[in-house]
């Protein structure tokens, strides 16, 4: 409920709309998620 997804943009979206400012070297990929359980 404290989450929207309209503040999610693609990536891709956000570093082509900062144009020439920004160089890419290396793309992250998360392999697994893990989030606490109920005791948390």
């Amino acid at each position: 409920m404290d989450e929207s997804p309209h503040v999610y943009r693609r990536l891709t979206d956000v570093l082509a709309a900062q144009g020439e400012t920004v160089t890419v070297l290396h793309t992250l990929r998360p392999l697994v998620v893990v989030m606490a359980g109920g005791r948390w």
